[in-house]
């Protein structure tokens, strides 16, 4: 895990140019009339953030492991959760994963401050190449991996009570488009597929609709308090991890199937 120190940080998109869903707009053939400006990317917001620690990578965390081959939803997420406190673990926050992934210099990709490059993140989010396979794919604080797939996280309150003005988080079209600030998950981020309402900058924000089908491009990362875990509870968590490398499910590591 990567240490990050806590404080008030400025984070978000400042360009009026970049606050849109995609730049193909290809969404508004299949809504014609749906007017999603804004509505998935973060305005510049000030936030204050306790320190906390994260996963250098994406769930299982391992570099070179598959991706899980399922995704979450808001139900799953949930207890996948509240079983993380029993190793000492939990869902990252809405602001914490921002920070991880824009740094405290405010990134507009993990790679570059303002400049979508391609090539440089898996770009094929259904079928992507081993976690960390491109070490190019690496934010201002070390983390990889970030604008692959999306993460399921916790909607701070401080977060959400900034965004709320600006009617974010919202559902995707398919569900409805309105506003989802009043739950307590939400899905973190961007990705470098062309096609989407999704940004496709660090400033992504959306949710889903309770018991909404897996969808395989939202998934997780696992942070925890600051300070060393117990060793015992680190054993534990190791082999409960383990679990699901066997499996690569979390449908299956959940026991849900």
């Amino acid at each position: 895990m990567i240490g990050v120190a806590g404080g008030s940080y400025e984070l978000g998109e400042d360009d009026a140019d970049w606050l849109i869903p995609s730049p193909s707009n290809s969404w508004r053939s299949e809504y014609p009339g749906l007017d999603l400006l804004g509505l998935t990317t973060m305005p510049l917001v000030t936030v204050q953030i306790p320190g906390f620690c994260m996963d250098r990578f994406p769930f299982p965390g391992l570099e070179g492991e598959a991706w899980p081959a399922d995704g979450l939803n808001f139900d799953t997420v949930a207890l996948l959760d509240q079983q993380l406190s029993s190793y000492g673990r939990r869902a990252c926050t809405i602001s914490e994963l921002l920070l991880a992934a824009a740094g405290p210099e405010n990134w507009r990709f993990p790679y570059d401050p303002a400049e979508r490059l391609p090539g440089l993140c898996e770009e094929d989010d259904f079928n992507p190449g081993p976690i960390g396979r491109l070490a190019s794919c690496v934010s201002p604080l070390g983390f990889r991996d970030f604008l692959v797939r999306s993460t399921w996280a916790r909607l701070d309150p401080a977060l959400a009570s900034a965004l709320g003005p600006f009617g974010m988080p919202i559902f995707p079209p398919w569900e409805g488009a309105t506003f989802a600030g009043s739950q307590s998950y939400a899905v973190y981020g961007g990705t470098s597929r062309e096609g989407t309402f999704y940004s496709h900058s660090n400033f992504g924000l959306h949710s889903h609709t309770d018991s909404v089908e897996l969808f395989l491009d939202d998934g997780f990362r696992v942070c925890a308090a600051p300070g060393l875990p117990d060793p015992a509870v680190e054993v534990a968590w190791q082999e409960f991890r383990d679990e699901f490398l066997l499996v690569g499910s979390y449908q299956y590591w959940l026991g849900l199937e």
